[in-house]
């Protein structure tokens, strides 16, 4: 009654797609090819070297013995002797050809001869191989087989099997022992469904009787198959189903399978019974499985067989990778734009703050040269007065163009400079000294406009203006390595630098040099004592940039 139970569940399995996969039923065949004679070694499961060192079959070596193992009951060997291959039909299995032309002469089938001993028995007689049994071989046309041996083994029994030229020239040696199967669940096959139309009656029914004959001739084949642990990773379609159908046990009395499926959504890891069959539906994409299959009342051995759903094109690593670097790449360009905008708005709003400053600086000029002009004209000195005023508008005009700039050539500067103190000598009648370095290049280095300009006005104003033609202005514009250096010197009676933040245009001088000190370094240091003052305008590497 079981296994009638047992063979209803495998056939309902067996309907599931059109076209199951079945392991193909072809026995296990060995050829040792010896020239034009082909010894043929054949079970329904066998497996070479047999945990011994793998040996040579031919004369090179004649005492070694290859070794075989085998699960099937039956054994065949067979010979025969074949001029062309063109007399072949269909052969297929493991060959082993001996190439070396001096040998040819070893392997003539009339003059082998055949030696077996079964289960270590005393040796029996050599046998010429063209005396022994015939018949014919469906893979060879016209030509005359030989059996050697068509015997059936117990488990453990074994064969030894020795060929050697009839004048007692050995030639190889096979050892062949049969060993038991273990107990573990044989995968007989696999059914994988892709319609999803369809419901799972359906697809449990669809094929039945295509597959039932199929399902028969592969039981009994297999019966004698060791299991294996199945290290292949099979892939199926996305959103299928698959179905795994296995061997029924043998000398089990309950051949109830229990399984552990894990992967994708399966996480339970324990086990479940089943009667012959695995049924996993609606495979998800990109996930890995693992099916763990044992009998209920042998746990201890079991088989395992992984299989996988390829990803969707979207769930793929390159996929992901390429997103992945999408948007580390138009992260970054947000990141970039928003530091550049964010730079953008502070450079900005530097430059108004510049221009705010040059708007407070040309009042407190303008302011400071009308004073200038009205004091001539107080003293009656009408030429000088418009002499002043006529250098003053011209100087006005230079100082409004410059204010639209963030720099301007040190040539430029220079002579605003120049022109502004020429300007104050014609009221105060001071002694004024200007040098300019040689190696500076004043067309084409530039520098902020009328930085200087609020220095020379305080050491006009308050350093020399009430000495006259006494007072003296020394000003130097110098090279110090990559510096440019503005020196400002004075003869007056000088004043406490650390009070000089409260003077208006000490003041605005010191704010625009904050502000450009945010891109260049300038430097601001005053100097002063009883017998004059010194300011320092630094201009810090200053030369490497121009």
């Amino acid at each position: 009654m079981r296994k009638t139970l047992y063979l209803l569940n495998i056939l309902l399995l067996l309907c599931l797609v059109a076209k199951p996969q079945i392991n193909q039923k072809n026995k296990f065949i060995t050829f040792f090819v010896l020239d034009k004679t082909y010894i043929t070694f054949s079970n329904n499961y066998m497996r070479g070297n047999d945990g011994h060192k793998y040996n040579p079959y031919f004369p090179s070596s004649p005492d070694e013995t290859s070794h075989y193992m085998v699960t099937g009951e039956e054994v065949l060997i067979s010979a025969v002797e074949i001029d062309t291959l063109a007399k072949v039909k269909s052969m297929s299995g493991n060959f082993h050809l001996d190439t070396v032309p001096a040998h040819r002469q070893f392997y003539p089938l009339r003059s082998l001869q055949v030696r077996i001993t079964k289960n270590g028995a005393p040796a029996g007689k050599w046998l010429d191989i063209i005396k022994m049994p015939t018949f014919k071989d469906t893979a060879i046309v016209s030509e005359t087989s030989y059996w050697l041996l068509k015997d059936s083994l117990k488990v453990n029994d074994s064969l030894f099997i020795e060929f050697r030229r009839n004048d007692g020239v050995a030639l190889m040696k096979l050892h062949i022992r049969r060993k038991a199967i273990e107990k573990r669940p044989f995968l007989m096959g696999s059914a994988h469904d892709t319609s999803t139309s369809r419901d799972e009656s359906a697809f449990m029914q669809a094929q039945l009787l295509k597959t039932y004959p199929s399902f028969k001739q592969g039981a009994a084949f297999y019966t004698d198959w060791p299991a294996r642990i199945d290290k292949l990773d099979h892939a199926y379609m996305p959103n299928s189903r698959v179905a795994f159908y296995f061997r029924e046990p043998p000398d089990v009395t309950d051949f109830t399978f229990q399984y552990r499926l894990l992967g994708g959504r399966y996480k339970d890891t324990s086990w479940k019974n089943t009667r012959g069959y695995v049924l996993v539906p609606s495979l998800q994409a990109g996930a890995k499985y693992r099916l763990d299959v044992r009998y209920k009342d042998a746990p201890a051995l079991w088989s395992t067989h992984l299989f996988h759903v390829p990803p969707y094109w979207y769930q793929t690593l390159w996929f992901k990778t390429g997103i992945g670097a999408c948007v580390i790449i138009v992260g970054l360009f947000l990141f970039l734009l928003w530091a550049y905008l964010k730079n953008k708005r502070q450079e900005e709003k530097r430059k108004l703050k510049i221009q705010s400053l040059y708007a407070q600086l040309n009042p407190h000029f303008v302011f400071n040269a009308l004073g200038s002009i009205q004091g001539l004209m107080n003293d009656q000195q009408l030429n000088k007065a418009n002499q002043y005023l006529s250098g003053f508008a011209q100087l006005l005009r230079n100082s409004m163009l410059s204010t639209t700039k963030e720099t301007i050539p040190l040539q430029t500067e220079l002579k605003n400079l120049d022109n502004y103190i020429q300007l104050e000598i014609l009221r105060f009648n001071f002694q004024y000294e200007l040098y300019v370095d040689p190696e500076l290049q004043t067309a084409i280095i530039e520098v902020p406009p009328l930085l200087a300009q609020p220095l020379i006005e305080n050491a006009v104003k308050h350093g020399v203006s009430a000495k006259g033609a006494a007072g003296q202005i020394k000003f130097q514009i110098l090279k110090d390595k990559q510096d440019i250096l503005f020196s400002i010197s004075d003869n007056g009676s000088g004043f406490d630098p650390s009070k000089a933040v409260d003077r208006h245009g000490i003041k605005l001088t010191k704010d625009r040099i904050e502000l450009y000190n945010k891109h260049r370094r300038i430097t601001l240091d005053i100097q002063s004592n009883t017998t004059g003052t010194t300011v320092l305008l630094r201009y810090k590497n200053w030369l490497e940039h121009d």
